[in-house]
């Protein structure tokens, strides 16, 4: 009788400790990541959206994930998102939140009057338009933050600059103003809010895309382009898989990821790709007219600017910057003429 009974104690103390042993790796595989913001992380322009960098972050850290997010999205559009039930729920439940917002609170205000006077040696009204930005995104970024931590207390918070898609035209100078080196300034003025709210102590991380695109001097890293000319302002797949890096990066010093043995977003999916074309060199001549039958992603912008006439980039934001630009030169040169 005194054996059962030990051997009852035994166990129950050995599946009780096995319970315990397993909490760790139940708790792990709970992780849920919600993803709020602009057409950054929503995508836009990728022809695999499953390629965007919330997504690859929710699969690498096998979670569960919620991704609130919209192409035009501004800072005041996220604050009123913040009042609707699917956002409370999701926020709730999340162990972290990455939050992309603020580019379009000066994209959004750009009209043709202020550009041409800018490119004709007038820039007050085109500052003052920049200046309404960065006052927008000052009022909202705060109450942003404010908002989602009064929904979670616990989860971490991962806040993310805004990168200078223009960067390569810096030999791009129209009356001596230098597109790429404008369009910085600004950035860096809405950068400046964002970082200003990084309080790791308080579980609010910065991931800073802006320095991590300007030090990799990778151009292609967003779509923009000098040749072939190409304005639209968001990233390419291998500046998501980037954007992916500095995060996980940012998570590990959270200790929400793990060290693993799966190296970097860019080098673990950018190298398939990589070998393809050289494999077969001869085909792609043949393969050159298929892009012409995947017109899906300008269909479908078209309709979305159609439905939303103020949503400047979804027809390639700063391509209607660009066209205005190019407008102006050729006036100029008429002029001149």
């Amino acid at each position: 009788m005194k054996f059962k009974r030990f051997i009852s104690i035994l166990f129950v103390f050995l599946q009780t400790a096995g319970m315990i042993w397993m909490a760790p790796t139940a708790l792990a595989s709970s992780l849920h990541l919600v993803s709020v913001g602009d057409s950054i992380p929503n995508g836009y322009g990728l022809a695999d959206p499953e390629t965007a960098y919330p997504v690859l972050l929710a699969n690498r850290l096998a979670a569960t994930a919620d991704f609130l997010t919209e192409d035009g999205k501004t800072s005041t559009g996220m604050l009123a998102d913040l009042k609707k039930t699917n956002y409370k729920s999701a926020i709730r439940q999340a162990d972290v939140v990455l939050l992309s917002i603020g580019g379009n609170d000066f994209l959004s205000l750009l009209s043709y009057t202020e550009i041409s006077e800018f490119f004709r040696g007038n820039p007050e009204g085109l500052y003052q338009l920049a200046n309404g930005g960065v006052a927008i995104l000052s009022e909202n970024f705060p109450k942003i933050l404010g908002k989602i931590r009064t929904l979670n207390k616990d989860a971490v918070i991962v806040i993310q600059t805004v990168f200078n898609p223009y960067a390569v035209f810096q030999a791009f100078t129209v009356l001596g103003i230098e597109l790429s080196s404008f369009m910085d300034t600004q950035i860096e003025r809405l950068n400046d809010i964002i970082r200003s709210y990084a309080e790791e102590e308080k579980g609010i991380y910065l991931c800073d895309v802006h320095d991590q695109f300007q030090n990799a001097k990778d151009d292609s890293f967003v779509n923009a382009a000098a040749n072939p000319l190409n304005l639209d302002p968001h990233p390419s797949l291998r500046g998501h898989q980037a954007i992916a890096d500095g995060i996980w990066e940012v998570l590990l010093k959270a200790g929400i990821a793990h060290p693993d043995d799966k190296g970097a977003f860019l080098q673990e999916i950018m190298q398939p790709e990589e070998k393809e074309p050289k494999s077969e060199p001869e085909p792609e001549p043949e393969s050159e007219p298929e892009p012409e039958s995947e017109p899906l992603p300008q269909d479908r912008n078209q309709t979305n600017v159609e439905q939303d006439p103020a949503l400047l980039y979804k027809i390639g934001g700063g391509a209607l910057l660009g066209l205005i630009v190019l407008g102006i030169l050729f006036d100029l040169s008429k002029r001149r003429k």
